[in-house]
């Protein structure tokens, strides 16, 4: 079985071909293919970013761009945002936060960050995608590329909380070989956007940058679930995901050339 078939089966809601019995060490290496299939979205939001400008003012392209962001992943980040938001909130011990992000509910803390985030990541697609067409573009696509990157360098440095669950099987066959292969994959990715954009040096530093951001956010986060639920968990790479899109975005927007137009 292909890993990327499988990392785009777990990421994304695409109908990919995959075996209905998967073992253990066939999910958790596709961890090493998590930025190519973070390629394949990232030319889904490409495509529907260009043909919707043709059409729609620029608010409205920002607010489709993200909701085809959201419907390709089904809305899984969002859920581990959510489920994580509610845990962490928690003045309970471990077990308790654990138990949290098992329920179905959603919490008042997990509505206010979906909510907050849905609504930076709008505005700061709408301030991306007024800037110069090619570099936009480029940084549109290697957003979920370098977002599902940054959950790879956390897989590679974290425990799982819980003894069972999806996030055990990444994390236990997640190691320096996936993350160097997931590496090469971005770098690979992010090379061919910088040419292709004609970015040159500026978009090459600004994609540095936020490397280095996205670096220090998965090294937060993991030191933040050990310490509160001891580990990491399938809703907590979800919500790293969702946190490196606003990232990115950010550095993105606030970088050269990123000021009003």
């Amino acid at each position: 079985m292909s890993p990327l078939l499988v990392a785009l089966a777990f990421l994304t809601i695409l109908p990919v071909p995959v075996r209905p019995a998967l073992s253990g060490e066939e999910v958790g290496r596709a961890s090493a293919f998590f930025p190519l299939a973070g390629g394949v979205q990232g030319l889904i939001l490409v495509l529907a970013a260009s043909l919707f400008t043709l059409l729609l003012p620029l608010p409205v392209v920002a607010g489709l761009v993200l909701a085809v962001h959201v419907l390709v992943t089904g809305g899984l980040h969002l859920d581990g945002l959510a489920d994580s938001a509610d845990a962490l909130a928690c003045r309970g011990g471990r077990e308790r936060k654990l138990m949290i992000m098992k329920e179905s509910r959603v919490g008042a803390m997990g509505v206010v960050a979906v909510a907050l985030a849905l609504i930076l990541q709008a505005r700061l697609l709408e301030a991306l995608l007024a800037r110069e067409q090619a570099p936009a573009l480029a940084i549109l696509f290697l957003m979920p590329v370098l977002g599902r990157w940054a959950m790879v360098t956390a897989m590679a440095q974290a425990q799982p909380a819980r003894p069972e669950g999806l996030g055990r099987l990444f994390l236990e066959h997640t190691g320096r070989r996936q993350l160097a292969l997931a590496s090469l994959g971005a770098g690979g990715l992010a090379l061919a956007a910088v040419a292709l954009a004609a970015g040159g040096w500026q978009l090459a530093a600004l994609l540095a940058v936020a490397s280095v951001g996205l670096c220090g956010l998965a090294r937060g986060i993991v030191r933040l679930a050990h310490q509160q639920l001891g580990g990491m968990t399938g809703d907590t790479f979800g919500a790293l995901a969702v946190l490196a899109d606003l990232v990115l975005l950010t550095v993105a927007v606030a970088g050269p050339g990123g000021g009003p137009p």
